[in-house]
């Protein structure tokens, strides 16, 4: 749900969604609160990447939001990963952890993966925000302080409806931890941490 709309207040919102940042969690709950997307089809694409994960450079370049308040949850690009890495395995099998080992290799895929698919579930987070987007942190979880901030922003109040949602078809097997590959995601993502 990129921009979003409370039509009762007619307040306008952009939600920076970062995959793997419990996003479907996010969007069940606004809409439970009347809160609605402007766009018709989220999962449509536009220059290659699915409008519900637009960047910075795409929501500004394809959405009128300049005027409007951001908002975006960030994750530990750690475990951000590693929920993404059902994707990996799906599309590569077993042997990407192998090549997830080697530094070289591990940047040589993310880069393509970055540059070539359309959910943006490997771009560095920092990409997705501008100066003006409200952060929420991920690991400070989605109970009443989340829903209190989410109301602030929205200029009404937003109360939790949904406590989980459906697991959907990436959120299957993921790749075992380990401390090698947990090293190359630190490096890659660095600017993730500062």
């Amino acid at each position: 749900m990129p921009t979003l709309l409370h039509p009762g207040t007619k307040q306008r919102v952009l939600f920076v969604h970062i995959p793997r940042t419990a996003g479907r969690f996010i969007n069940e709950n606004l809409l439970l609160n009347g809160i609605i997307s402007e766009q018709d089809d989220i999962y449509g694409e536009i220059d290659g990447v699915q409008i519900d994960h637009f960047h910075q450079d795409l929501y500004e370049k394809h959405l009128n939001v300049q005027n409007i308040p951001h908002f975006g949850v960030f994750r530990d690009p750690v475990e951000r990963f590693y929920s993404a890495s059902s994707f990996l395995l799906h599309e590569y099998g077993k042997k990407v952890e192998k090549d997830l080992k080697s530094y070289k290799k591990f940047t040589k895929l993310i880069n393509t993966l970055i540059s070539t698919h359309s959910n943006n579930w490997f771009r560095p987070q920092h990409e997705f925000f501008s100066s003006h987007t409200h952060k929420w942190k991920f690991e400070n979880g989605f109970e009443e302080p989340f829903f209190n901030w989410l109301s602030d922003i929205f200029n009404t109040e937003i109360i939790k409806k949904q406590n989980s949602f459906e697991p959907n078809y990436w959120d299957g097997k993921k790749i075992e931890k380990e401390a090698i590959i947990t090293n190359n995601i630190k490096k890659f993502y660095k600017k993730d941490y500062e």
